[in-house]
C-alpha cells in the first residue's frame, strides 16, 4: 500500500471504457521532432490520467497470460519507483531521444516492470507501431517527450488493473477464471500531453517483445530480488 501522503496527489478521473478486439500490429508509428515543453508545468495535469482503454488482442496477450501476476508487477513498480520518486515531476523521453545532461529530472523509456506472465510497461506512444494502441488517434506527430510523475503512472496501472483485469476474476478470484475477455489487458495514458502510455499486458506478447527491443529500463523479479537493466 502506498504512503497516506500520496493520496493527496492522486487524481480520480472518470473515463469511458470500451473493449476492442485488435488485429496484429503492422507498421512503425511516425514521430515528430522534440519540442520544448511549456514552463512552469501544471503538476495536477501532468499527474492525472486521461485515457483508459481495455484491449482484447493477440498482440497484447497470449493464452498463457495470468492477470493476477499483474498485482505483483504493480507492487514492484510501487516499491521501486513510487516510494523513491513519489510526485516528483520528471520529463520522460522516447527511446529515440537522448536526454540532456545533467539528467536529474529526466527518465528514459520504455520501462518494463515484470513478474512472471505480466509486465507493467511505460512507453511513449510515439515509440509504438502505428495502430498498435486501439482507441488513440493515429496522428503522425505524437510528442517524443512528456512530463509526468511515477505516482501518476502507478495510479494509472491500478486503474487498468481494477477496470480491465478484474473482469476475469471469476469464482476462483484474482484472474483464475476467464470471464468476458479472451486476452484481458489494457492501458491508460498520462502526462501533460497524454503521450505516456502505461500498459498492463502479457510478458510474452508481441507488443511487449517489441517494447523490450527498445532502449530503456527493465525491472524483473529474479529469485525474489529486483534486477534493473538500463539501456
Amino acid at each position: 500500500m502506498a504512503p497516506a501522503s500520496l493520496s493527496v496527489f492522486l487524481i480520480s478521473v472518470t473515463t469511458a471504457i470500451t473493449l476492442l478486439r485488435q488485429p496484429y500490429i503492422i507498421a512503425a508509428a511516425a514521430t515528430s521532432p522534440v519540442t520544448p515543453l511549456s514552463s512552469p508545468v501544471n503538476a495536477t495535469a501532468a499527474t492525472a490520467g486521461n485515457k483508459l482503454q481495455c484491449v482484447d488482442s493477440r498482440d497484447w496477450a497470449t493464452t498463457a497470460f495470468q492477470p493476477y501476476d499483474c498485482y505483483t508487477a504493480i507492487s514492484l513498480f510501487e516499491d521501486y519507483e513510487v516510494y523513491r520518486h513519489s510526485t516528483t515531476l520528471f520529463e520522460f523521453y522516447a527511446a529515440t531521444v537522448r536526454p540532456p545532461s545533467p539528467q536529474r529530472f529526466s527518465q528514459t523509456t520504455p520501462r518494463q516492470y515484470t513478474y512472471k506472465s505480466c509486465t507493467l510497461a511505460v512507453a511513449l506512444i510515439a515509440d509504438l507501431p502505428a495502430g498498435a494502441v486501439p482507441g488513440l488517434p493515429e496522428r503522425p506527430n505524437w510528442p517524443r517527450t512528456d512530463v509526468g510523475t511515477f505516482a501518476g503512472i502507478w495510479q494509472a496501472g491500478l486503474g487498468v488493473r481494477d477496470v480491465c483485469l478484474s473482469v476475469v476474476g471469476g469464482a476462483g478470484g484474482k484472474g483464475k477464471g476467464r470471464v468476458g475477455f479472451v486476452n484481458p489487458t489494457g492501458y491508460e495514458t498520462v502526462g501533460l500531453h497524454g503521450a505516456i502510455g502505461v500498459f498492463l499486458w502479457d510478458t510474452n506478447g508481441a507488443l511487449n517483445q517489441f517494447v523490450k527491443g527498445r532502449v530503456g529500463s527493465d525491472v524483473v523479479v529474479r529469485g525474489g530480488n529486483v534486477t534493473v537493466t538500463a539501456g
